[in-house]
């Protein structure tokens, strides 16, 4: 049996994204993303995810990645290991990015709440 790792995760950007290539010149968006839901507790909880894309759509995208902007996320999880400086070994999991659809952010709300507050006039046409 084939094993699976899929993950769909939904939140807001906390930071603007990060462009950067690789020596190869492969293009490497990294960003991360809050994820807001209620615990046991029925307290409001919050994780972050840390998300990497790679290729020509992580470049043309990394544009639109801004901090505020709601984004769904669908990828798979992997552990990125590499030792520091001290040569003490580290990890960490990311959501290497698949798909990303782009929900908005603070910028479009606010410019729906200017368009939703043009003064009424009386020529309406119907």
């Amino acid at each position: 049996m084939r094993e699976v790792n899929s993950c769909v995760v939904s939140g807001r950007l906390v930071r603007d994204a990060e462009l950067n290539y690789s020596k190869n010149g492969l293009a490497i968006c990294r960003y991360a993303i809050a994820n807001n839901y209620v615990g046991k507790n029925k307290e409001q909880e919050v994780n972050f995810f840390d998300v990497v894309q790679f290729g020509n759509f992580a470049e043309s995208l990394a544009q639109y990645l801004k901090k505020g902007t709601r984004v769904v996320v669908t990828g798979e999880l992997r552990q990125n290991r590499w030792e520091n400086e001290q040569g003490e070994k580290r990890s960490k999991v990311e959501l290497i990015a698949r798909e990303v659809v782009l929900l908005g952010g603070k910028g479009e709300a606010r410019e729906e709440q200017e368009d939703d507050s043009d003064e009424f006039t009386d020529d309406v046409p119907f």
